[in-house]
């Protein structure tokens, strides 16, 4: 057999084959309602995993904070400024006169 002869018999034997196959009118429709459930389970298979890596990240944000000492100040270790009372001045400094706008 030579090989003009097996390339006549293997198209006769897949025109055969196609010869058999029947479409259906509604295969179109079918494979987009397919496609688009797939691409929806997809993303919202994405947003589940982003949401569980947002709450596994903010669990172990909070477990470290209250892993540290009660004593021990996590985010401010300077100690707290002195606050003078409303009206006075800062220790040491003159008070400074206040003038209406426009004023010289």
């Amino acid at each position: 057999m030579n090989e003009t002869e097996s390339v006549e018999r293997l198209r006769e034997a897949l025109g055969a084959m196609a010869g058999t196959v029947r479409t259906s009118p509604d295969a179109y429709e079918r494979a987009l309602l397919d496609w688009r459930r797939r691409e929806r389970r997809r993303r919202l298979t994405g947003l589940a995993v982003a949401a569980v890596l947002l709450a596994a990240a903010d669990g172990v944000g909070l477990w470290a904070l209250n892993r540290s000492a009660p004593a021990a100040p996590v985010v401010f270790d300077a100690p707290a400024p002195a606050v003078a009372p409303s009206g006075a001045a800062p220790s040491g400094a003159a008070p400074t006169p206040v003038s209406p706008p426009g004023a010289p």
